[in-house]
């Protein structure tokens, strides 16, 4: 009787952990411009952030996005590693419109080092309209769910743009874009919950016995 009531014990515990670990999270990454000078040319940063960059090899203090002037930001993954990810929307605020067009985020594989240029590597891209004020966001679901599954320590990001520029100064604010990345996520199951499981089978086996 002491072994059954102990058995039912532990499977509530271990489904207790389970539902836990099977419970959708959510996180959000805020990223500011790591670029506080009008404008230079020899910059790397380390993320998590942003900087602004070009072939010319400088960095200047805004968010941008057009065909010539690309934004590259970088997250730490640590958080969120083996996670299965069920959402994830990157967001930010334009305030000038040079050109309308759409805004692209490429993925590129990340060290969470951010230089001059980063030029993506994954063939994987979202693309979504840009518009004035802050209702500008880009689905990377696929994207992340993909750093992740490759088991890559940060998210790289490289914002440029088909037929169109747009911009956001950030030099009296560094947040002034306020690039976010929102993600809903169901973490790895605890390794708890696991174990308890593994005891439940030795109870049953032995009660078979």
């Amino acid at each position: 009787m002491a072994v059954r009531r102990l058995c039912v014990s532990t499977f509530a515990v271990a489904l207790a952990l389970a539902a836990r670990s099977a419970r959708a999270d959510l996180i959000t990454y805020e990223l500011h411009n790591l670029v506080t000078v009008e404008s230079e040319t020899a910059g790397v940063y380390s993320g998590p952030g942003f900087v602004q960059s070009n072939l010319s090899l400088n960095h200047q203090a805004y968010f941008d996005i057009s065909t010539n002037w690309n934004t590259a930001m970088a997250v730490d993954l640590s958080a969120i590693e083996g996670a299965t990810i069920t959402s994830a929307t990157v967001s930010f605020v334009i305030s000038v419109i040079s050109t309308p067009g759409q805004a692209i985020a490429r993925s590129y594989v990340s060290d969470g080092v951010l230089g001059n240029f980063h030029d993506p590597v994954s063939p994987l891209a979202a693309t979504a309209p840009f518009a004035l004020g802050s209702n500008n966001s880009i689905d990377v679901t696929g994207l992340l769910q993909e750093r992740i599954d490759a088991d890559a320590g940060w998210f790289g990001l490289n914002f440029e743009s088909v037929g169109g520029a747009a911009s956001t100064h950030t030099i009296s604010d560094p947040d002034a874009a306020q690039l976010r990345l929102t993600v809903d996520y169901i973490p790895v199951p605890e390794p708890q919950a696991f174990a308890l499981f593994g005891l439940m089978g030795l109870f049953a086996t032995r009660r078979r016995r």
